[in-house]
């Protein structure tokens, strides 16, 4: 908290690192079951009566190469989602359940990392 300027804010989150494929492409029935696979796994560390009152995950964040294109191919079209355009990594968030069940999610470069976010907020922030 030292480094903060007086007034600024910290707020906590709760982050999952998914394995990248070592292709950067994926499919939708995969990104389906590390979203699943979140939800099951949190059954298992707060319990059954737990895990229902929390919401289930629907978004992950693709960290994008510097320069990359990240796109995706459904219904026999592609089209881009996400261009980095900065020399620093950027970040995509997508909800899978928004494309259709054929849909194939790829990158003209290779993906550093894939993020699942605890979907509910804690509830803390920390001023100075």
């Amino acid at each position: 908290m030292a480094p903060l300027a007086k007034g600024e804010r910290i707020r906590l989150r709760f982050v999952f690192h998914v394995h990248p494929p070592e292709q950067p492409t994926f499919k939708d029935e995969t990104a389906r079951y590390w979203l699943g696979e979140f939800d099951a796994s949190s059954e298992n560390v707060i319990g059954f009566i737990g895990a229902l009152l929390i919401p289930d995950a629907h978004r992950l964040i693709i960290t994008l190469a510097p320069g990359a294109r990240f796109s995706i191919r459904e219904n026999g079209a592609s089209r881009d989602l996400a261009v980095s355009g900065s020399h620093a990594p950027d970040h995509y968030t997508f909800r899978p359940q928004d494309f259709s069940r054929d849909a194939v999610f790829s990158s003209n470069r290779a993906i550093p990392q894939i993020d699942l976010v605890v979907p509910f907020d804690l509830k803390t922030e920390w001023r100075r």
